[in-house]
């Protein structure tokens, strides 16, 4: 077989499974509630009660389905776990590193949150966080976190910067492998407006990988800046962003701007146990 369209098989695979298996959940709820509705002699609406599943048992499903990809993914690599290590490069991080992955996050979110505010309020775009509301609604906030914050970074991370990155790096260059992964990042979250900042924000999660030679390091920053959209949506609300937007946006620019500087600037391989490459300029 062509490697290419060997790769090309591989990465729609992996984009694949977990959409399979979220379908594959709502239908099996589904099949379990007809049943106990025809049980009780009650008469549904197949449609209307898959829409209800879908609604009020979103977070549960994402899990799911995403960490049962993940452990098909495990499973791949139980007979050699060296491989698995040295293909996502999982090592543990130093402090610097986890307090730039920390600050590059919540940084990103404020300067996100500030400029799609001003487009909202502009009335160039609709609320950007309207996709994040239907899915957290009447959700716990730790709950949310669990699954929003720290299972789907996890996931995507080990998705697009690990296996679709991998596929992609041993047919093309670097930029190139980097960019249409990105690119794929950004389509896989189904609209223009989160394909238009997950793009970029893609490129650099592949960045801090690349620098650090740890998906660790980009599933911290991605942790941290969908905590922090979380946080925003609970604790701020769109009326806060909207009366505060020239502020948010000062803080994240600036938070941003310092944390990009010293990212640059630096040389430095921090892995905990690892010799470092180099040192700070």
């Amino acid at each position: 077989m062509n490697k290419y369209l060997k790769m090309l098989l591989n990465i729609i695979a992996y984009l694949l499974a977990m959409p399979i298996l979220e379908t594959i959940i709502i239908i099996i709820a589904s099949i379990a509630l007809t049943t106990q509705n025809v049980l009780k002699g009650v008469k549904t609406d197949s449609v209307l009660q898959t829409q209800t599943i879908i609604a009020n048992y979103s977070l549960i499903i994402i899990a799911i389905s995403m960490t049962t990809s993940f452990l098909i993914c495990w499973r791949f690599f139980r007979k050699d776990r060296k491989a698995f290590t040295e293909e996502f490069g999982v090592y543990k991080t130093g402090f610097k590193n986890n307090l730039w992955a920390f600050s590059s996050g919540v940084s990103l979110s404020l300067l996100l949150a500030g400029i799609m505010t001003f487009l909202f309020s502009a009335g160039m775009i609709p609320e950007y966080q309207q996709g994040l509301k239907e899915i957290v609604s009447g959700t716990n906030f730790l709950f949310a976190v669990l699954v929003i914050g720290i299972v789907a970074p996890a996931f995507e991370e080990i998705l697009f910067r690990g296996l679709i990155y991998g596929q992609l790096k041993n047919n093309f260059n670097v930029v190139v492998s980097v960019v249409v992964q990105a690119l794929i990042f950004g389509a896989y979250h189904g609209n223009l407006i989160q394909f238009v900042y997950a793009v970029p924000l893609g490129i650099f999660f592949s960045y801090s990988y690349l620098k650090t030679k740890t998906i660790w390091t980009p599933i911290a920053i991605h942790i941290w800046f969908n905590i922090m959209n979380i946080a925003l949506d609970y604790y701020a609300g769109k009326e806060f962003l909207v009366n505060n937007v020239n502020q948010i946006f000062l803080i994240g620019f600036l938070m941003t701007l310092v944390t990009m500087m010293y990212i640059v600037k630096s040389k430095e391989v921090v892995l905990k146990g690892e010799t470092e490459s180099a040192k700070d300029n």
